[in-house]
């Protein structure tokens, strides 16, 4: 049988079901006899959106985001903020009461400053104090002088109680009121007296100065840090000790500092009314002993 030349192309594939399914040939006959099209090139065609100018749409300018209607309270917000800090754009001279920037000028000390005052409110009997205060004066070191004695009086009484306590026959547990009752009493002591003596001076002449006040009272609460550890020792005696001398000095810097101040502005009643803030912050010392340094 004589050979057939091969032309090197894959002979044609038979495939098995043709001939046998009417649809499937009509589908096959269809297929080849549909004519290639003309050119095999994609066309691509540029659509521009309706009512656009014409032109290349490449060099149109982007959409710009719109204001949305919800910005607008964020925007009224943030002034609302920033009039509440900065007081509306005033200065902190001129600024309200009710705006930070008032404050703002009370807290401008620095580290030498405070230790300075520090120093001098432990000074009794002398208007060093005043008349260091009394051009600048600040409630950072009366803010922390108080939250300071606040935290050591509990610290250190909770202490003082557990050294006392046999473990053994009882078991001991941490009084967290004195924490609450010590803020309640010394933060009330250093912010209310203050504002009953300028509203009394304001009675009979002009205020004190209730700024100066707080400054004055929140300093004479420095000795007291020291006496609430002192008084860890366990001697009933030199607990006493350490809290007359603690009431002395920071008595002696208040009656110092405001006294004068008093007498000028309530003649003659300005004494009297001195003697009597000893007298409470006799009452206060009084109380620091009887509950935060009586460790049982």
């Amino acid at each position: 049988m004589p050979s057939i030349p091969y032309d090197g192309m894959a002979p044609p594939q038979h495939d098995p079901l043709v001939g046998k399914d009417p649809t499937l040939d009509a589908i096959m006959d269809g297929v080849e006899d549909r004519e290639p099209p003309a050119s095999s090139d994609l066309q691509f065609q540029d659509f521009k959106p309706e009512g656009a100018p014409m032109g290349d749409i490449e060099s149109q300018p982007m959409m710009q985001p719109q204001t949305i209607g919800s910005m607008q309270p964020a925007a009224a917000s943030q002034q609302d903020t920033d009039a509440l800090i900065h007081g509306a754009g005033e200065d902190a001279a001129d600024a309200p009461m009710y705006t930070l920037a008032y404050y703002q000028k009370f807290f401008d000390v620095d580290t030498t400053d405070v230790v300075s005052r520090l120093r001098k409110a432990m000074t009794p009997f002398t208007t060093q104090f005043i008349e260091e205060v009394a051009p600048n004066p600040d409630l950072y070191g009366p803010f922390w002088v108080c939250t300071t004695l606040v935290f050591s009086m509990a610290a250190a009484g909770n202490f003082a109680n557990w050294l006392g306590t046999d473990t053994t026959t009882k078991a001991w547990t941490y009084d967290f009121n004195k924490v609450t009752l010590a803020g309640c009493v010394v933060y009330g002591y250093v912010l209310l007296l203050p504002m009953g003596i300028n509203f009394t001076a304001m009675y009979f002449t002009e205020a004190v100065g209730f700024i100066q006040l707080v400054c004055v009272y929140g300093y004479s609460m420095t000795i007291f840090i020291l006496a609430s550890y002192l008084c860890i020792i366990p001697s009933e005696l030199l607990r006493w000790v350490f809290v007359v001398a603690a009431f002395a000095v920071s008595g002696g810097v208040i009656y110092g500092n405001i006294g004068g101040r008093l007498d000028n502005l309530i003649p003659g009643k300005g004494r009297a009314v001195t003697i009597g803030l000893v007298g409470v912050h006799a009452a206060l010392a009084l109380v620091f002993k009887m509950y935060f340094f009586e460790y049982l």
